[in-house]
């Protein structure tokens, strides 16, 4: 019978000891910044498991935890494939969702958690995670004090594989001394582990019967910083999950006279006649850089903690000279980095900017989108003159919100929330969503939302109208190109092209259309405009003004912020510097951000999608809300804080 295998690694971080790193979300690693005063050290562990077949899993709280230790709890899940309703965890309250990975093997999925909190001075003597389905689970809370309470992750990394016999964890770059390392494993099968040379074993946990699960502990002393590797099993293990979480130390609140190094390899692009874009490799301390400043002509104008930055309000057709410096925690300031930039040249009366005319036929991806033939073309045949489009609608009340959701959604909150579901959803302003084939049977009957279908595929659309396949209570359409198989490879390279063609179509029917292209379009190889390596992938996405180009002809534009919930500075920032794109763009747009159950690696909670929507109600006026199977209680817990902040 196959047994879980849980572990944890832990390890040093050095200086100059850098690595290359990976991350499931396709950001660019974190870097490490933090200097060593104790340096994080563990305090006590606590751990358990289940025997196969419980719903829940009860993890002690360490011995001795104190008033602003660190705790990270880590989880390791065996289920039925079939077993859906796993995903719905529901997380105890007040911890953090770090990450989560899932390795699918043919009858059962292996998923990982792990999550953090700061202690306070009166913590629970238990804390228990519950799922929807039978599973089985082991896991274990670790304690550890001298860590940074404000920012205690410093990065974080996972993957899943198979087949594997000696288990490493994926590497996080690191570039600064006192951070500590944390690897955590899970794997499934019959095995038996052993520590690899200079490892120490800190716990061991097992629990017999059908479906038995175990876990162990290892950690690495500093001499050994850099190799991530947990344990070597005694044979093939089937599935496999490691992750990485960096633990950054407090800093040092005195004494710090040490400046940090100046921002290196500025670089300022993607001029247009308002707004330039900057982005740089980050500097060193030998405390921790907290923040940049960002300065236009020698004034101050923002400051950011990440390592790019979009410079708005400048005016058109003349040169600026941009600078950025970094600040540690004591106050001590780099040197500037200076680089000169240009706007574009501003339009004049008698002069228009160029716009790509509509094209008949998907185009060759090309940095310029080729002009349509004046020849006419047989094929397709031309459509029928539109209808007269509605008189726009009047301007929305302050906190009069759109919300896009599937059909499908909409019935499972009514199904548990009449009341609160039929406020929110029953107005033209929420967008009932259905996929391609030209119809939508999940619009809950008699509610008056607007009737929306989803397309990947511009191709895919035009085929649906050009057949008229599309039913005719549908008035709204979707179009979300992204890094998939379903977004043809054409369409990812050239989004801006594509956008258009959309919105052109998609008007000639008398359709209000909606853009929501993913951030990962960047990512596309041979894209028009593609992520450097030095950028994050919401970086590139900036840089690249694809939400200028997407709300350019777009009613309704959402940003796919949500892979930045869990971190309401970094999801403001974005939907921020989207946002002053699009209404750039399209002054008229609607601008919507989108937030998600569980996107990617992050396990939301009410909560947490409550504060990211507060960290953006001034900017946005509406969400493009992700509900997966088995969450609508946590998209519930959300509506339900919304509904009451909104209350008089």
């Amino acid at each position: 019978m196959a047994h879980l295998f849980a572990a944890v690694l832990v390890g040093l971080a050095t200086v100059g000891g850098a690595v290359s790193a990976s991350t499931v979300s396709g950001e660019a690693p974190a870097s490490i910044t933090a200097a060593r005063v104790d340096g994080p050290t563990l305090r006590s562990v606590a751990s358990a498991s289940t025997r196969s077949g419980t719903r829940s899993l009860t993890l002690s709280r360490p011995a001795g935890v104190a008033a602003g230790d660190v705790m990270i709890a880590a989880v390791v899940v065996r289920r039925a494939r079939s077993a859906r309703a796993v995903a719905a965890v529901k997380v105890p309250r007040g911890w953090t969702a770090i990450r989560r990975e899932t390795a699918l093997a043919r009858r059962f999925a292996l998923s990982q958690l792990v999550f953090y909190r700061v202690a306070r001075s009166s913590e629970p003597a238990a804390r228990t995670w519950r799922w929807g389905a039978r599973v089985s689970a082991a896991g274990a809370i670790l304690a550890y004090r001298g860590v940074d309470v404000r920012r205690p992750i410093g990065g974080h990394g996972g993957r899943f594989a198979s087949l594997r016999t000696l288990i490493t964890a994926p590497s996080v770059r690191g570039s600064a001394p006192g951070g500590l390392i944390l690897g955590f494993f899970g794997t499934s099968g019959r095995k038996t582990f052993s520590a690899t040379p200079g490892a120490v074993e800190r716990y061991d946990v097992a629990a017999n019967g059908p479906g038995p699960v175990s876990g162990t502990g290892i950690e690495l002393p500093s001499a050994q910083s850099g190799q991530l590797v947990a344990a070597r099993s005694s044979s093939v293990a089937r599935a496999v999950i490691r992750q990485t979480v960096v633990l950054r130390p407090a800093g040092r609140r005195s004494g710090d006279t040490v400046s940090p190094t100046a921002p290196a390899r500025l670089v300022a692009q993607a001029a247009t006649e308002h707004t330039a874009s900057l982005w740089w490799e980050p500097s060193s301390d030998d405390a921790d850089v907290r923040y940049y400043t960002v300065y236009v002509d020698g004034a101050p104008v923002g400051r950011t903690s990440q390592t790019a930055y979009l410079v708005a309000a400048l005016t058109c057709g003349r040169a600026y000279t941009l600078e950025v410096d970094a600040h540690d925690g004591a106050g001590n300031v780099s040197p500037r980095a200076t680089v000169g930039a240009s706007t574009a040249p501003c339009v004049t009366p008698t002069e228009s900017a160029p716009v790509p005319s509509p094209m008949p036929a998907p185009p060759e991806p090309s940095p310029v989108p080729p002009a349509v033939s004046p020849e006419p073309s047989p094929d397709p045949p031309p459509l029928p003159d539109p209808p007269p489009l509605p008189d726009p609608p009047p301007p929305p009340l302050v906190d009069d919100l759109a919300w896009i959701t599937t059909g499908w959604n909409i019935k499972k909150l009514y199904d548990r929330d009449a009341a609160l579901t039929t406020r929110l959803f029953d107005t033209p302003l929420a967008f009932a969503v259905g996929n391609e084939d030209g119809k939508q049977d999940t619009h809950l009957a008699g509610f008056a939302s607007t009737v929306t279908l989803k397309y990947e595929s511009y191709q895919r659309f035009r085929e649906d109208v050009e057949q008229a396949r599309i039913d005719p209570a549908v008035t709204a359409v979707i179009y979300d190109p992204e890094n998939w198989a379903v977004t043809p490879d054409v369409e990812q390279r050239d989004p801006g092209a594509y956008l258009n063609l959309f919105a052109d179509l998609a008007h000639a029917r008398g359709l209000l259309y909606i853009a929501t292209p993913s951030r990962d379009l960047v990512n596309v190889p041979g894209a028009v405009c593609g992520r450097q390596l030095w950028e994050t992938t919401s970086e590139a996405f900036v840089r690249c003004n694809i939400a200028g180009q997407a709300a350019a002809k777009a009613d309704l534009y959402e940003i796919q912020a949500q892979v930045h919930e869990n971190d309401p500075a970094a999801y403001r920032d974005l939907v921020s510097r989207t946002r002053t794109q699009a209404l750039a763009a399209s002054p008229g747009v609607r601008f919507l951000s989108g937030l998600a159950t569980s996107p990617w690696t992050i396990i939301a909670t009410g909560e947490m999608l409550f504060l990211a929507h507060s960290a953006v109600a001034d900017l946005v006026e509406g969400y493009y809300i992700t509900i997966n199977a088995g969450e609508e209680d946590v998209a519930l817990d959300f509506l339900r804080r919304v509904e009451a902040a909104a209350s008089p």
